[in-house]
């Protein structure tokens, strides 16, 4: 059941594929990165990325100082002292932790929703070109294992969106 299942599946993948009359396929990555409006949302995201990595380094350090202030003391405090040191020292790995795991989902975030908002953006153009040029089907390069090079539209759709995007 399951090959009679997946072999419908990819015949009729493929016969629309066949009945297209021009395809073509573009590099995501390189439409990101070479784009003015891409490159500025990279920049914003890199900033944030070092920011957070600077505090979080910053935060660490401190935490390291700590880590030594503590095992250079250990001998000259009581037991009671000791652990109370090690606890909170604990408390505030823990802490650490937590923050780093909430900046990094912050930021995961924040940059999902910039390269959605991008791709907002950016589809009435993609399909304006594709109208303007009578292109029927769009492929991701990831997707596409083997064609000629003239198939490939990236550099053609980075024209059109700093045309647009002069930002």
């Amino acid at each position: 059941m399951r090959r009679l299942i997946l072999f419908f599946f990819c015949s009729f993948f493929y016969s629309n594929i066949l009945y297209a009359n021009n395809f073509a396929y573009v590099d995501i990555n390189y439409i990101i990165n070479n784009s003015i409006i891409g490159k500025n949302i990279m920049n914003k995201l890199k900033k944030i990325n070092q920011d957070n990595l600077s505090f979080l380094k910053n935060e660490q350090q401190i935490l390291n100082n700590e880590k030594s202030e503590i095992d250079n003391i250990k001998n000259l405090l009581s037991e009671d002292e000791l652990k109370k040191k090690i606890l909170n020292y604990n408390n505030k790995i823990n802490d650490f932790n937590k923050k780093n795991d909430e900046l990094t989902d912050k930021f995961n975030k924040l940059k999902q929703d910039e390269i959605d908002q991008l791709f907002n953006k950016l589809n009435p153009l993609i399909e304006k070109y594709m109208v303007t040029n009578k292109i029927d089907i769009i492929l991701k390069k990831e997707n596409v294992i083997f064609s000629n090079s003239q198939f490939d539209i990236s550099d053609k759709l980075i024209d059109v969106i700093n045309k647009n995007y002069k930002q």
